[in-house]
C-alpha cells in the first residue's frame, strides 16, 4: 500500500473521518434515551453527556471540555433539536454565501485576461468594464457588451478611435481598455463565445 494513502492528515482520511463522525452523530440523534457518552453535533463541535445523576444530566461541550453544564434530563431532547436546527441554518447560510461568492467571482471574471494585467491595470479594467451602460435598450456592464459584440463578430478596430467594428459597417465606440479586452477575447476564442 502506498504511504501517502496511510497519511492520517490526507484529505481522503479527513473526509472518511468526517463521514464516520456524521454517521455516529446521525445514529445518536435518532436515540431517544440519553446515556453517558451520548453525543450530538452543535455549531463548532459537539455536546456529550458526561454524567447522569437522578434527573440531572451534566453535559460537556467540545468548545469548553473542562466545564460541565447542568440540564434536566427532560431538556436534552429540546437542546438537541435546537442544536440540529442551528446546524441546518448555518449549513444553508454557508451554501448561500458560497453561491454569492461564486456569482461575484463570475461577475469579476475577465476570461483569463486578468492574468496578464498588473494589479493597478486590473483594478482599472474591472472599474471600466464594470460600468453599467444602456445597450440596445437593456442595462448591461461594458464587459457584457464587449462579450456580446465579439460573439456577434465584432472585431477591434480604429475607424474612429477605439471601437469595435462589425463586418456590415457598424461600429461601437468604447474606452481603450474595453477594446483591449475585446482584443483578448478575439485572440482567445477566435470571435466565438
Amino acid at each position: 500500500m502506498n504511504s501517502y494513502r496511510c497519511n492520517p492528515d490526507s484529505p481522503e482520511a479527513q473526509e472518511a473521518s468526517r463521514q464516520n463522525e456524521r454517521a455516529v452523530f446521525a445514529a445518536q440523534m435518532q436515540a431517544t434515551v440519553f446515556d453517558v457518552g451520548t453525543r450530538w453535533p452543535v455549531p463548532g463541535g459537539w455536546c456529550e453527556v458526561a454524567r447522569i445523576e437522578d434527573d440531572v444530566a451534566w453535559v460537556r461541550e467540545s468548545s469548553h471540555p473542562g466545564t460541565l453544564y447542568r440540564y434536566d434530563l427532560d431538556e436534552l431532547p429540546r437542546l438537541r433539536e435546537i442544536a440540529a436546527a442551528n446546524l441546518a441554518h448555518r449549513e444553508k447560510a454557508a451554501a448561500r454565501e458560497a453561491e454569492i461568492a461564486a456569482r461575484e467571482a463570475e461577475a469579476r471574471s475577465l476570461d483569463g485576461w486578468e492574468a496578464s494585467l498588473s494589479p493597478m491595470a486590473l483594478g482599472r479594467a474591472q472599474t471600466v468594464l464594470g460600468v453599467q451602460v444602456l445597450y440596445r435598450g437593456r442595462p448591461m456592464s461594458r464587459r457584457d457588451v464587449v462579450r456580446l459584440a465579439v460573439s456577434e463578430g465584432a472585431t477591434p478596430g480604429n475607424s474612429e478611435g477605439p471601437t469595435l467594428d462589425w463586418p456590415d459597417g457598424r461600429f461601437l465606440r468604447l474606452p481603450k481598455l474595453a477594446v483591449d479586452y475585446a482584443r483578448h477575447l478575439v485572440g482567445k476564442t477566435g470571435g466565438a463565445l
